[in-house]
């Protein structure tokens, strides 16, 4: 019996990646696999949206920030900011 090189199995194509779409315009939605992903509440809805808006394009914490609270963001927007990408 031939033992398996270390590192064979990663020499395997990877599964596709399942197709995903993302609707902007009225609600915001994501499809992926061809089930919708529930995307929880508004501000995960517009962060996503003005991230697929940006096109590639960085957006900072302040911008984010605005987009999300207008002028009455909270304390710690940073951090909800940095939380909401985590999810």
């Amino acid at each position: 019996m031939m033992d398996t090189p270390a590192g064979a199995a990663a020499d395997a194509d990877p599964p596709p990646a399942p197709r995903v779409r993302i609707r902007i315009l009225g609600p915001v939605r994501v499809h992926a696999g061809g089930a919708e992903d529930d995307l929880g509440g508004a501000e995960p809805r517009t962060m996503l949206a003005a991230l697929v808006l940006a096109g590639g394009e960085p957006l900072g914490d302040d911008r984010l920030g605005r987009l999300l609270w207008g002028a009455s963001a909270p304390r710690d927007a940073q951090a909800r900011i940095h939380v909401l990408a985590a999810t």
